[in-house]
């Protein structure tokens, strides 16, 4: 009679070289999920970035309007604006300077513009010597 140690001892074990049909699910699983997040992330970051690059421009027409207000007394063209800012829309205040500002001009300019569902809008701000008494001030 053969004892049971015997038996078990004898038995061959074999062990499959190729892959499961479960860890080949869970790969692809795994795969899926990675490449579902870098979607994702490269969705939220060209997002960001679009949101920046209107940002950018807002601030650039901001700029130039306030640069075209101090140097020649008016705003930009409006043709102008839309030419070199489509989509922007830039708009300017200029009224007397109160308090230690007095006898300055301040020109407030916003620029602003409309990304999907988001606003963005950028305000400056200058005191200024209108343009006239500096040719009046000069020997």
């Amino acid at each position: 009679m053969i004892d049971d140690c015997e038996s078990v001892s004898m038995s061959t074990h074999r062990k499959n070289g190729g892959w499961l049909l479960t860890e080949a699910v869970v790969v692809l699983a795994v795969m899926v999920v990675f490449f579902t997040a870098l979607v994702s992330a490269t969705a939220t970051c060209r997002h960001l970035n679009w949101l920046l690059l209107i940002r950018q421009q807002c601030l650039s027409a901001a700029r130039a309007q306030l640069d075209s207000v101090v140097a020649t007394g008016r705003p930009m063209n409006a043709g102008d604006i839309r030419r070199l800012w489509p989509g922007l829309t830039v708009s300017s205040d200029i009224h007397d300077g109160r308090g230690q500002w007095e006898g300055l001009k301040c020109c407030v300019v916003t620029a602003s513009a409309r990304v999907r569902k988001r606003d963005v809008e950028i305000r400056l701000c200058r005191y200024y010597r209108p343009v006239q008494e500096l040719y009046d001030a000069q020997p």
